[in-house]
């Protein structure tokens, strides 16, 4: 597994190793024995609002988006595997401003929202949705095996 964080908005050096770290053991939950390649880029409020006006339409700022990469089930075309080492996973990308309003109505640190949002990213990249009734459950109990709460209310 290799994870990227990119830090666009000021969060320190810290913030970026720990959800590298969690971002691996997430990963090994979510796709055992899996080679996966994740990039993960903390931004924002402009940079988030215009990513999410520019992919989902919606003129707002919103704490975390999610843009899959390759296939979640592994790959159609045979000799993929031997073009690069690592299949790439996706992209998720977290608004901090916004993740630290949230800690603050959560009554949580800034470390633990960053690292629910980056869940919550994560379980999209592997064809999570919270739309329905049983993709929300499903989404809610992922949350809880990696992180132990939601981020689904």
């Amino acid at each position: 597994m290799r994870v990227r964080v990119a830090v666009h908005e000021e969060t320190g050096g810290r913030e970026a190793r720990r959800l590298e770290r969690s971002a691996r053991r997430m990963m090994k939950i979510l796709l055992p024995g899996e080679r996966r390649e994740l990039s993960v880029a903390l931004v924002g409020e402009a940079e988030m609002r215009q990513l999410n006006n520019e992919f989902l339409g919606r003129d707002e700022p919103t704490d975390v988006l999610a843009f899959p990469l390759g296939d979640v089930n592994g790959s159609e075309d045979p000799i993929a595997g031997w073009r690069r080492r690592l299949d790439p996973l996706g992209d998720v990308v977290i608004c901090v401003p916004l993740a630290a309003r949230n800690a603050l109505e959560r009554g949580t640190g800034l470390s633990e929202e960053l690292e629910l949002l980056l869940a919550h990213g994560l379980i999209h990249l592997v064809g999570g949705e919270h739309e329905t009734a049983p993709g929300a459950s499903r989404m809610e109990a992922l949350e809880r095996e990696l992180l132990g709460r939601s981020i689904i209310n």
